[in-house]
Order: structure tokens, then sequence, then C-alpha cells
């Protein structure tokens, strides 16, 4: 059986906390894996994995909301 091989493409955090890591696959797309809980009195900024530049930062609801197949 082949393995599905995942890249970690995006880190989402909070406050200073990981929240979540975003994975991409060529098949089956993106995968959002939470991994602590939100902190409503802090935006999530997204960062592109391995780099420190923000690619998204704002409500967290509206962000899962992007995510969603239209």
């Amino acid at each position: 059986m082949a393995r599905i091989q995942s890249k970690a493409t995006f880190i989402m955090v909070n406050g200073d906390a990981v929240i979540g890591i975003i994975y991409e696959n060529e098949t089956y797309g993106r995968t959002l894996v939470i991994q602590g809980k939100l902190d409503p009195n802090y935006d999530v900024k997204v960062y592109s994995a391995g780099t420190s530049t923000v690619v998204n930062e704002g409500d967290f609801l509206e962000y899962l909301h992007s995510l969603l197949p239209v």
C-alpha cells in the first residue's frame, strides 16, 4: 500500500501558541490539523511553513470559511 505524502505548507498561530498546521497534497488538497485551543482575545496569523512570512491574519471563523469549497 502506497503511503500518502502531504507537505506542511502553513502554520496557524494564535497569540504565542501554534494552534494548527495546514498540509497540502496534490490528490486530496488541503487538510487542517488543529493542535491547540483558540484564544478569542488574539487574531490568528497564518505563516508560510519554514519562514516567518505572514500570509493571512484575522478572524479565525472567516479563515475557516475561506477553506470550504464553494
